[in-house]
């Protein structure tokens, strides 16, 4: 039988996004771990997402840029489902 694996106890990329962002909000007096909070936070990037869209469409964006991009923000959107 094989040993189980060993437990991480370095946060990974995503949880480091998200304390770092949980910081910002605290900072405010604002929880992401607050569902209203976290659904207004999620709606702003979904927002942002619509404009580099728009960017995009227009040509002011590259195809690798975006791609860049948009994983940035998708990976902040999970932010507090992270924490």
């Amino acid at each position: 039988m094989a040993p189980p694996p060993p437990l991480r106890t370095e946060p990974t990329p995503q949880q480091d996004l998200a304390i770092t962002l949980e910081a910002m909000f605290l900072r405010h007096d604002r929880t992401l771990s607050d569902e209203a909070t976290a659904d207004a936070f999620r709606l702003t990037l979904d927002t942002v997402l619509l404009m580099l869209d728009g960017s995009r469409a227009e040509q002011l964006v590259g195809e690798e840029e975006y791609r860049h991009l948009a994983g940035m923000i998708h990976g902040m959107r999970g932010a507090p489902d992270a924490l």
